[in-house]
């Protein structure tokens, strides 16, 4: 087989693998997801595995490290693990330069979403890798709103089985700026802003991929972010008046999930930036 119809049929697998999601027989994979763990093997001693093990920008590795430790850290809680960075790779995830990743403070994280709100509040109760959270009545009631990845055709998703049900996961670069971009000055390029109809558009940060940045500023002991500030959420809420957002509230030492009304403009108030 040629090179490029070899990487063409990888690509192709590794989408229908995703799109497929686990098989429903644990001991019995399908011919998608054999194909995709072996093209994670491959890209794990091939070019990318290499390129990703010696990577020009020792900063881009070192962010790798630091997610990686944090990533298991949080699934092992969460019952749940982690996939390699090689399986986002073969779906086609991108990194940004070690330039993008540095002015815009740019971090990878690894996110689960459809775990649900109970399984983020029982590990967020025992104060471990992550501190308590705090959701809103209306939060809890439309959790599942909020607990998607973002759209599938512009995320790689990889999908993976659990006690919670199927899981999937994203990579995304997401700013570890202590405070979002306030609205009212944020730049057109990478911050989006809402629309009169008020659907969050998939390039802000979800609400797991917001918990998995917390959980890894946690495990960096760094400061978490939003300490004084809200960073509004991915997710369209039933009442579309509405959007959640994120902070960290350090008197109570708590993540606090809330609902806005989306006219909501200010200095305390933005969009993170999300590669």
């Amino acid at each position: 087989m040629a090179g490029s119809d070899r990487t063409a049929r990888f690509a192709l697998v590794a989408r229908e693998a995703a799109e497929a999601g686990p098989s429903p027989r644990p001991v019995a994979r399908s011919e998608a997801e054999v194909e995709l763990a072996a093209r994670v093997r491959q890209l794990r001693v091939g070019a990318l595995g290499t390129g990703f093990q010696t990577t020009p920008s020792p900063e881009l590795s070192e962010r790798y490290a630091e997610t990686r430790s944090a990533s298991d850290a949080l699934a092992s809680v969460l019952e749940v693990t982690a996939p390699p960075f090689e399986a986002f790779f073969a779906l086609g995830a991108n990194e940004p330069t070690a330039n993008r990743a540095r002015a815009d403070e740019l971090v990878p994280v690894i996110a689960p979403h459809g775990l649900g709100a109970p399984a983020w509040l029982r590990v967020a109760a025992a104060d471990g890798v992550l501190p308590p959270i705090e959701c809103a009545t209306e939060v809890l009631r439309w959790f599942a709103a909020l607990d998607r990845p973002p759209r599938a055709s512009a995320v790689p998703t990889v999908r993976t089985s659990s006690a919670h049900g199927t899981v999937s996961w994203t990579l995304r670069w997401v700013s570890a700026a202590a405070s979002p971009t306030p609205e009212r000055t944020a730049p057109a390029r990478p911050s989006p802003t809402l629309t009169e109809q008020g659907v969050a558009l998939a390039n802000w940060p979800t609400l797991p991929e917001m918990f998995a940045l917390q959980a890894r500023q946690r495990s960096l002991t760094a400061p978490l972010v939003d300490g004084r500030t809200f960073t509004w959420l991915a997710g369209a809420l039933p009442d579309r008046a509405l959007a959640a957002r994120h902070t960290f509230d350090s008197s109570t030492g708590s993540i606090r999930i809330s609902t806005r009304a989306r006219s909501d403009r200010g200095s305390h108030v933005g969009a993170r930036t999300v590669f």
